[in-house]
Formats: structure tokens, C-alpha cells, sequence
């Protein structure tokens, strides 16, 4: 149970106090991947208040106990639920791609925003009333610029990074992008974005009317005084009792369901329960009895069913429900009064959009029609037909699947490559 003791000690540091001097130059921990890749952590304070602080992680080649100077740089945003090392470390493992990218040569960073940080045992919610997208926005900003601070620090030029937001961190990249459109190109600090698997806009009406339906339930929360969504913290319930009593029946499902198969369930066929936001949308590719996707998963395609439990287990318990609200609304279209998505088409960045053909995949390739950009491309991970999306490539495979480096970590580091050295930045 791997994850258990990484979110012991997260819950720690999130209470130390370091000194600001000490943010700039020094990492709160440095932990050896693999041969010369480590991981720094360094904990940032960005306010005054008990939970206004970002982890921030490197993870970059060393010689001699120092990064290696790299040109390439690029920070990786995390999306519901998962915070950095879950979703871009698998745990704190070699097969991952932030390992992958750093022994390329990419000096990779990373965020976990302020929400991942929030312990368990909290009970006022408050400050979360006010945390919507803007929110994570601004903190983004101050993670890319303390990375720049750092790069410039460890021998790497200062220069703008590229941008990898997976899921609700793609949203996030989308209205950051929006936002640094309408800055002077000299205060923009993203050169590049590879959004990963999501909606922003949509042209598809049944996936338009289910954020819009969710985004009615969101304001209605937070309408009743419930700032807080505990999504997370129930999948870590959903995990733990699939590792630790697998073949008992399921707490939550219920016979016929088994702890394991509710698990294999919520990832590989959670539109089993309703509506999602595309026809069948899933986190891993499931394998089912006779092929029919309408029952009980019997094991996953892609990814490993111990290495998905453990992922489900590293859930942060709590997400702000504003921050839900904002992204929902945008796809929805219904609110003219979001500032995130009114200057897409002064976008005009290199944008590599990834996605997972079970997941949102091509569903996302509406939104790249709206953006200022000229160089702009894909990369669809897909082995079915739309009619046979149940069986396809998942949200989650894009990180955790077995053969996720051959099928999309390549293709990503090939781009960020190819635009290491890209200075489009149309002058405002």
C-alpha cells in the first residue's frame, strides 16, 4: 500500500513552515527515480492563509548533485482528484512519464495545486468557496514562474516553458492560455501546450448536455453551502477495500459486485451508472465476459488491475466545488459572464492535443477549431471504432498503461522537442 505512506508524509509537509528564501533555492526532499532522474519537492507558499501553498516537483537528470542544463523545459498540470505523482509519476516509479521525459533530456516539472494539499481530517470548508479555476490559474502561474527562477538558478535559461495539462489540468492550461493572450508577449510564460484528453468546447450535444446538467448540480451545492466534493476520498475507500478484502462482496455495489469488481467497474465501465461525458466514456480499458460492455468487467485491458487500485488509493480526498462549476459551465457554453474562454481564437501557441479514444479523444478535436494557432496537431490513441468505444484505450491508460511509452510518452517528448526552440508569441 505504497500510497498510504506518500500521503502520510504529504499531509506533513503541508504543515512545516519554510522560509520564502528557503522556496527559491532549496527543495524540501530529493528522492532517486532511477540511475541519474531525481525528483525535487519543494513546497511554495502563494498566500496568507493555512491553505494557500502548491508542491511544486522536478524531475530532471543530475550530475554531481545538480540538474542538468536543459533548454527543454515543461510543466505537467494534474487533473481531478490526482495530484502530481499519481498522475504523472505512477507513484514514484522509473515507468512513468515524467521519468520518461527526464532521461530525454526534458527538464520535467510539475504542480500539485492547493486542493491536493488539503488533509483529510479538515473540516471547515470555507476557503474553498472561493476556489474556482482562477484560482488554480494563478497558481500555475506562480509554479511556472518559480520553475523559471529555478532553471535560471541551476544553469538552464530562464525562457518560457511548454504547457501539459491531463484532464481538468488541460482545462486549466486552456483558460491559462486565454488569459496570457491578452498579455504583452514579454509576460507570457507558456510556449506550448499539449492538452490531454478533455473537452473545453464541445460540439457534440449529448456530451454539451451532461456538463450542463452537472454544472446545475455543482451551483446547487454550492448554493446549499457545500464547498467541497469528496470524490476522491471515496475511490480511496473503493480501492482500499478492493486490495485489502478483494472477493468479499462490494460495500458500496452490492451483490453480485465484489470489492474488486466495483473497482474494475468504476474504471472500466462507470456509464454503467448513467450518463457520462461521452457515450462511454472510462478510465481503463475493461475486458468483460462475452464482450458484452453492459456487464460486470472480469479485468483491464491496458493497464494493471493492482497498479489501477493503487492509483484509485492516491486520491486526494477533497476538490472545490467552484473549480468543478467554472470547467462545467465552459463546455456548457451557458454562462456569458466566464472570462476563460472569450479570447481562444488570440490562442495562438503550438498545441499537440492526446487523447484516448474510450476517454474523450476525438471528441476533443472540436476545440482545436476554435484557437488562433497555426501549428496545431494530434494524436489519438485508438484501436476501435466509435460504436465500439467500451473496449478502447482509456482516460487513464494515456499514463498507466503497460505500453503507454511506445504509444503516446514517445510521440509527446518528439513534440516538445521539435518546439524547444519555438518563440511564437504574436505581439499584443
Amino acid at each position: 500500500m505504497k500510497f498510504r505512506t506518500w500521503m502520510t508524509t504529504l499531509s506533513l509537509l503541508a504543515t512545516l513552515s519554510i522560509t520564502p528564501q528557503l522556496f527559491a533555492q532549496q527543495p524540501v526532499s530529493t528522492t532517486q527515480i532511477s540511475g541519474n532522474v531525481y525528483e525535487f519537492y519543494y513546497l511554495l507558499t502563494t498566500g496568507t492563509g493555512k491553505h494557500d501553498h502548491i508542491g511544486i516537483h522536478r524531475v530532471a537528470q543530475v550530475n554531481n548533485g545538480v540538474p542538468v542544463p536543459s533548454d527543454n523545459a515543461v510543466l505537467l498540470v494534474h487533473g481531478d482528484a490526482w495530484g502530481f505523482d499519481q498522475a504523472f509519476m505512477h507513484g514514484i516509479s522509473r515507468r512513468s512519464i515524467g521519468a520518461y521525459l527526464a532521461s530525454q533530456g526534458i527538464d520535467v516539472w510539475g504542480i500539485d495545486l492547493a486542493w491536493t494539499l488539503v488533509g483529510s481530517g479538515e473540516k471547515d470548508f470555507t476557503f474553498m468557496k472561493s476556489w474556482g479555476m482562477q484560482h488554480d490559474i494563478n497558481d500555475i502561474e506562480q509554479a511556472l514562474s518559480f520553475a523559471r527562477q529555478v532553471r535560471t538558478q541551476t544553469g538552464s535559461d530562464g525562457g518560457r516553458l511548454a504547457l501539459l495539462g491531463w484532464s481538468r489540468g488541460g482545462w486549466l492550461g486552456f483558460g491559462l492560455l486565454n488569459q496570457e493572450s491578452q498579455q504583452s508577449c514579454s509576460n507570457r510564460q507558456v510556449k506550448g501546450f499539449v492538452p490531454v484528453d478533455l473537452l473545453y468546447k464541445t460540439n457534440s450535444p449529448s456530451s454539451q448536455a451532461f456538463f450542463c446538467s452537472i454544472e446545475a448540480d455543482y451551483y446547487q451545492e454550492i448554493a446549499s453551502g457545500v464547498y467541497n466534493a469528496n470524490a476522491g476520498q471515496q475511490v480511496q475507500n473503493v480501492a482500499e477495500q478492493a486490495i485489502e478484502h478483494p472477493y468479499r462482496t462490494s460495500i458500496y455495489g452490492g451483490s453480485p459486485y465484489t470489492n474488486l469488481t466495483w473497482s474494475l467497474t468504476v474504471g472500466a465501465a462507470p456509464y454503467q451508472y448513467g450518463n457520462h461525458f461521452t457515450p462511454y466514456f472510462h478510465y481503463v480499458g475493461g475486458t468483460f465476459p462475452n464482450d458484452d460492455f453492459s456487464a460486470i468487467p472480469s479485468g483491464l485491458s491496458y493497464s494493471n488491475v493492482g497498479e489501477w487500485n493503487d492509483f484509485e488509493f492516491g486520491a486526494s480526498p477533497y476538490e472545490p466545488v467552484q473549480l468543478l462549476a467554472d470547467a462545467s459551465a465552459i463546455t456548457c457554453g451557458d454562462d456569458p459572464n466566464l472570462p476563460f474562454d472569450k479570447h481562444l481564437n488570440d490562442i495562438t501557441v503550438p498545441v499537440f492535443y492526446v487523447g484516448a479514444g474510450g476517454g474523450f479523444g476525438g471528441y476533443g478535436l472540436y476545440q482545436l477549431s476554435l484557437l488562433g494557432s497555426t501549428d496545431v496537431s494530434n494524436h489519438i490513441v485508438s484501436f476501435y471504432p466509435p460504436d465500439q468505444q467500451a473496449f478502447d484505450f482509456g482516460h487513464v491508460d494515456l499514463f498507466y498503461a503497460e505500453d503507454a511509452q511506445k504509444l503516446l510518452w514517445s510521440n509527446i517528448s518528439q513534440w516538445l522537442e521539435k518546439h524547444q526552440y519555438d518563440n511564437s508569441c504574436s505581439t499584443k
